[in-house]
């Protein structure tokens, strides 16, 4: 097979975007789910844009002190746009999309296949020394996972929809570790979503805090910091 280089500019090839994310990663590399990564299709590479993004890390990352991970529950266009700006900052992201990439699915993965290849360009390795504890970790997670649709659309097209399971994630006992403390989780609202409760569970149990605070389903560059506050 011939290898495909990536010219200047444009996005990499997706299962090499999974390996450069899996680098960024340093030790959440083993979170990031490649199921996207697998698509059949060349991506388009675009860079994901969502009103709001930039306010929105900021105000994560002022929350978000010393011991404290970030999961962020949101759309993968909303997750992303944030989490390339807490990467530029600093932090380690790692997406979990685990949309399985079919053609015209319940869950689209056309438009994420180019996202996941374009905010790949230009990653750098992990920002912290070998065998040292990570420092501001954040997890992206697909708030439309389990989107509910109708009868109709099922019979046209692939179910991909998904849950997450424990073991996807880093295991509390890890997480302490690495001097994770407490847990700040942004979703879509204040709650544990019900596949994701048990994980909720192992944590407080372990001792880490988790503290829930929704973002807006449709950021607006003035309204994305005041939500986050209510």
């Amino acid at each position: 097979m011939i290898a495909r280089h990536t010219a200047p500019g444009e996005a990499p090839g997706l299962w090499g975007a999974y390996r450069q994310w899996r680098v960024a990663a340093g030790s959440l590399a083993d979170y990031v789910l490649p199921a996207p990564f697998l698509a059949p299709w060349e991506p388009a590479g675009s860079l994901p844009t969502a009103r709001g993004a930039t306010a929105m890390a900021g105000e994560l990352s002022r929350r978000a002190g010393p011991g404290t991970a970030l999961i962020l529950e949101a759309t993968p266009r909303l997750g992303l746009a944030v989490g390339r700006r807490l990467r530029a900052s600093g932090w380690t992201v790692a997406p979990l999309f685990g949309r399985w990439p079919a053609p015209r699915a319940v869950l689209p993965v056309e438009r994420l296949t180019g996202w996941l290849a374009r905010t790949a360009e230009g990653v750098a390795g992990p920002l912290v020394a070998p065998g040292a504890s990570p420092r501001h970790l954040c997890l992206l997670l697909d708030a439309e996972r389990a989107r509910r649709v109708s009868e109709r659309t099922l019979r046209h097209r692939f179910d991909n929809r998904y849950e997450y399971a424990t073991f996807l994630l880093p295991p509390p006992a890890r997480l302490r570790q690495w001097d994770v403390a407490r847990i700040l989780w942004a979703g879509p609202a204040a709650i544990v979503p019900e596949d994701l409760e048990a994980y909720a569970e192992a944590l407080v149990d372990a001792g880490i805090a988790v503290e829930l605070t929704p973002l807006p389903a449709r950021p607006a560059r003035r309204r994305a910091v005041a939500s986050l506050e209510r």
